[in-house]
């Protein structure tokens, strides 16, 4: 990789958040409302690893997803 393509990376990088807050407000989804989804996929994510690593190994998430599955 060049350094050329490494800056405009590193550049995409930093403006994707800004880019994506804008993009939102426009959309309708208030800045607000961004923070409460974004908490609630986090919030899930560590539900799913404190999950693994208490009950189960590698197979763990697989599990749970046939287990979802099932119930949709």
């Amino acid at each position: 990789m060049d350094q050329r393509t490494y800056d405009v990376g590193l550049e995409a990088i930093k403006a994707a958040p800004p880019v994506s807050v804008g993009a939102m407000t426009l959309a309708g989804l208030q800045l607000s409302d961004l923070v409460l989804l974004v908490t609630l996929l986090y919030t899930v994510m560590q539900l799913l690893v404190l999950w693994r690593d208490k009950f189960g190994g590698g197979n763990c998430l697989r599990r749970i997803g046939r287990w979802l599955r099932r119930r949709i």
